[in-house]
């Protein structure tokens, strides 16, 4: 379960770096409007949500669907908000300067996690955790900062993102009934949730073209792939084992930037000179230490 897992969340990173590729084009190509593309992708993510929920329920899961509907505003609630952060800072800075950052979510979900009693860390998971935190932070450092608006929208982001995944957590063990289907059935339930978020920030954004739905949809499909795998690699492992895994798209988002820079897609990522690439790699390293120990020292 513990390899799975950790493929499961690697995959998850993978997904995600893509859905960042995509987010930036879209921004880059539509006019920096970062409302849209919230708003249409969630509607997307959420039309294909409530095509797959009624495969994933039977009769018998309906009590605990019922009593999942809390946590599922709380984790659709939190996560809305940070992504909408996420967006404006992408706005700003490229993907791969981004996320790597994301990586301090596990430090405050540890925090979280400790301070609410949901879960208890040997000093080798701490360590685990300050490893992970620490790489996000010199691999931000290496070829220049971000700018300052740009890093207070990532910290509200990673706040958000801590707060979902608690409600994640609390989501999951009220589904745990539904066996496999659980992890399946709380992420249509979340973004059908956020749909009806995203359609209420039409009234705002007005009517999108047909161009925005093509732009948005790689970014949505991306995201909601991430999602199914997250939610699964955290019933295989446990939450902040499978945060810190999800830590790798730091790496992944680097090479990625480097391959879209490659190709001549400059306003989407800049070139990196060699140095500051493999500093960046040397630094992703300690993620990947981090991810072994914690994997070691495990609950």
């Amino acid at each position: 379960m513990v390899i799975l897992g950790i493929i499961l969340g690697i995959g998850a990173s993978l997904s995600q770096s893509l859905s960042y590729l995509f987010s930036r084009r879209f921004i880059k190509e539509c006019g920096d409007d970062w409302r849209l593309l919230l708003a249409v992708s969630h509607i997307l993510m959420g039309l294909m949500s409530l095509v797959i929920l009624p495969f994933l329920c039977v009769r018998q899961d309906f009590p605990a669907l019922k009593a999942a509907v809390i946590p599922a505003i709380g984790t659709a609630g939190f996560y809305f908000t940070a992504q909408a952060v996420l967006f404006a800072a992408l706005k700003r800075v490229e993907a791969s300067r981004i996320s790597p950052l994301l990586g301090l979510k596990v430090v405050v979900l540890a925090l979280l996690a400790t301070a609410m009693g949901k879960q208890h860390l040997h000093w080798q998971n701490w360590l685990a955790v300050v490893m992970s935190g620490s790489a996000a932070f010199f691999l931000n450092e290496i070829g220049g900062r971000i700018p300052l608006k740009a890093m207070v929208f990532v910290t509200l982001t990673v706040t958000g993102y801590s707060f979902s995944d608690m409600n994640i957590r609390d989501m999951l063990i009220v589904l745990a009934p539904a066996g496999d289907r659980g992890p399946f059935i709380g992420v249509c339930m979340s973004y059908i949730l956020c749909g009806v978020c995203g359609g209420l920030m039409l009234f705002k954004t007005g009517l999108p073209k047909r161009r925005a739905w093509v732009l948005a949809f790689p970014h949505a499909v991306a995201w909601f792939a991430s999602m199914f795998l997250f939610y699964w690699s955290i019933v295989m492992i446990n939450l902040i084992f499978a945060s810190v895994v999800q830590a790798t798209r730091g790496i992944i988002s680097i090479w990625l930037g480097v391959i879209v820079a490659e190709l001549g897609m400059d306003h989407i990522e800049k070139p990196l000179s060699r140095g500051v690439l493999w500093k960046r790699i040397a630094a992703a390293v300690l993620m990947v230490v981090a991810i072994v120990l914690y994997s070691v020292y495990r609950q």
